[in-house]
């Protein structure tokens, strides 16, 4: 991946970076309270 050159474009992808590590830690945080509450996902029946 290259670095754009436009200084917008990298505090664009600066900021969605820092959001989905502020997403990924509260879910983190929670503990195996939040893994253990999820419910799996049957990918087969997904591609029919």
């Amino acid at each position: 991946m290259t670095i754009p050159n436009n200084p917008m474009k990298s505090k664009t992808i600066c900021i969605v970076g820092l959001i989905l590590f502020v997403i990924s830690y509260l879910l983190f945080s929670q503990g195996s309270q939040f893994a253990y509450a999820q419910k799996p996902i049957d990918f087969a029946h997904w591609l029919i």
